[in-house]
């Protein structure tokens, strides 16, 4: 019980860093059910979220973006390719 308490307070410090907000916003923020808060919390883990603050990008996302990247050249050649043969 106390890890969750420490995890999640540290996801409150990180989101209030992120946001630049005080502690108080945060939690207003969070009843008022605002989707920016559901979104963060959804969809990043709070090491990402650090590594943004510390980084100014998260690596993961990176990679996905050159993965990305990638898939839609081979469709472009894919779709060239087919094209020269039909």
């Amino acid at each position: 019980m106390e890890i969750e308490k420490t995890n999640k307070l540290s996801f409150e410090k990180t989101i209030t860093e992120l946001m630049c907000f005080s502690r108080n916003t945060f939690f207003v923020w969070k009843r008022e059910n605002r989707p920016v808060m559901n979104l963060l919390k959804k969809y990043f883990s709070k090491e990402e979220l650090q590594e943004f603050l510390e980084t100014g990008k998260i690596q993961k996302q990176e990679r996905l973006n050159e993965l990305l990247e990638i898939e839609k050249k081979y469709n472009q050649i894919v779709k060239v390719t087919n094209g020269g043969i039909l």
